[in-house]
């Protein structure tokens, strides 16, 4: 008489009612088998894919630069999705692997060695399955917990300019736009330390000044350049009729004006785009002066 083996809906009992005969079992492990060896084959293609198609291969770099400015920026929320991946790249491995050895167990007609398998193979998918469950939660709590925020920029901590320091003094207002103070804020990336800064001022003539800083302190300056080619590339005011000129300022790496508004400035492994409403490309290169002497003093 041939054995019967439970293995019904996840559990493993040998006094269930909802035993399988040895063909039962035989058949519903090569389905389980083919399942995990289709779904493993279909997450490493796809972790191929993106690396093929969102890689820049000379470079090593992302080759899109919204892209690479998000990966930067969410880091952690990047690598969490990474890592999910692999890790069920990894779970539908092992448990292919050890399907097809319950399978061979089956197929010698070794219940005892088969079941103790299978009991394996249901203790390892629920830990597995419980730490994919945990890995988004937990690099998108990472990502909320690292950051940080200030009040106006005169109060706040930090490697970036004020009006003032540009010599622009007045009575700090709401943003013209949507009501909101200027603020300071700082999130902790997995690749670099994002600090974010705005701030809005009406001067005594009744003229009112915006400036915006988007800096970035990166774990490693190696990128830097490549970074801040991305950011050029995906400023909101790159135009066709206007691209990025680089002048020379003093102490700065690399510094390009993105029209009269935007400028760019590289140093080391810090980069900064400044946004802000001057008249003419001299603001920002002072705007730009006023960052390289601010670095410069905090090293």
């Amino acid at each position: 008489m041939k054995k019967l083996f439970s293995y019904f809906s996840g559990k493993l009992n040998k006094d269930s009612e909802a035993a399988l005969t040895e063909e039962e079992l035989i058949k519903k492990l090569k389905s389980d088998k083919k399942q995990y060896i289709i779904s493993a084959v279909i997450c490493g293609a796809v972790l191929i894919f993106c690396y093929i198609f969102f890689t820049d291969t000379e470079t090593g770099f992302i080759r899109y630069p919204k892209l690479f400015v998000e990966f930067i920026e969410k880091g952690y929320l990047a690598a969490g999705y990474f890592v999910f991946a692999v890790l069920l790249l990894i779970r539908d491995i092992v448990l292919a692997v050890l399907t097809h050895n319950a399978l061979q167990k089956t197929e010698k007609e070794d219940s005892s060695e088969a079941f103790n398998v299978l009991k394996n193979k249901e203790r390892l998918s629920k830990i597995l399955s419980t730490v994919l469950a945990l890995v988004l939660p937990l690099f998108g709590a990472a990502e909320l917990l690292t950051a940080e925020a200030f009040g106006e920029p005169v109060n706040a901590p930090g490697v970036y300019i004020t009006l003032d320091e540009m010599g622009i003094s007045g009575e700090q207002i709401p943003n013209p736009y949507n009501g909101q103070m200027g603020r300071v804020w700082i999130n902790r990336s997995l690749f670099a330390d994002c600090l974010y800064s705005s701030e809005f001022i009406k001067t005594a003539d009744g003229d009112t000044e915006i400036l915006y800083q988007d800096i970035y302190i990166l774990k490693d300056a190696s990128y830097a350049d490549a970074f801040a080619t991305a950011l050029a590339e995906n400023s909101d005011f790159i135009t066709v009729d206007i691209t990025p000129k680089e002048v020379e300022i003093k102490g700065l790496d690399k510094a390009c004006l993105l029209g009269a508004t935007e400028a760019l400035a590289v140093k080391d492994n810090m980069v900064c785009v400044i946004t802000a409403v001057f008249d003419s490309e001299d603001g920002m290169r002072k705007a730009l002066s006023a960052i390289s002497e601010k670095w410069e003093d905090a090293e």
